[in-house]
């Protein structure tokens, strides 16, 4: 509106369910002079909606940009936060989501079978305080096993070095995956939204499901 040149840096897009919030997009995203997008999902969200600019653009999340600390100061961090790290470990991210029936007994179950069957212990990371340390708590309760959460904040690059000491991540938050991604972890993902399956898929890791 005010002449101003605008580009969509590698947005991700959706979901957006109102007819009349599509709409608004629509309108908005085609007037901009640059798309680009962080997933395929997200070109073909645009056009669901009527987007139909033949530049659009798939390029990368921006965090694939970002380095993470040392595997040393990472797990100096993890020692602070009295976590032991002698022990190989599986780093958790969970986010509180509706119509889960017994999420947390399930999510619960799973920990302690990775936590007997492979020998591992289980870090939760919270991604977003307070909302992810509470459901990760709750999940806690749960278990028959000691488990850990991660629940100060950190900068991007701590949170992303400590990922990277893990032996693998379970996870639900779409940036958690992102972050293990960029310091080669494997990733178990749990699809609660089109985003975490479209990032799954374009890196071949499995999915635990919707």
């Amino acid at each position: 509106m005010m002449g101003k040149k605008v580009m969509l840096y590698a947005n991700g897009i959706g979901p957006v369910i109102k007819p009349a919030n599509r709409r608004r997009v629509r309108r908005a995203v085609s007037r901009a002079d640059v798309i680009t997008l962080r997933d395929i999902n997200s070109v073909e969200e645009l056009r669901r909606m009527g987007v139909n600019r033949p530049d659009m653009e798939v390029t990368a999340d921006p965090v694939f940009t970002f380095d993470g600390i040392s595997r040393s100061r990472a797990l100096q961090l993890l020692k602070e936060e009295g976590i032991p790290v002698e022990k190989p470990f599986i780093c958790v991210s969970l986010r509180s989501w509706y119509g889960i029936p017994d999420f947390e007994e399930k999510m619960a179950f799973i920990c302690d079978e990775a936590a007997e069957r492979y020998q591992r212990n289980i870090v939760f990371i919270a991604m977003q305080t307070p909302y992810d340390t509470e459901i990760s708590q709750r999940v806690q309760q749960r278990m028959r096993n000691p488990s850990w959460i991660l629940s100060n904040r950190y900068a991007t690059d701590r949170i992303m070095g400590m990922v990277g000491c893990a032996d693998f991540v379970l996870c639900m938050r779409l940036h958690t995956l992102v972050f293990a991604a960029r310091m080669h972890v494997p990733t178990l993902g749990l699809v609660y939204d089109p985003k975490v399956l479209c990032h799954l898929k374009a890196l071949d890791m499995p999915s635990l499901g919707d």
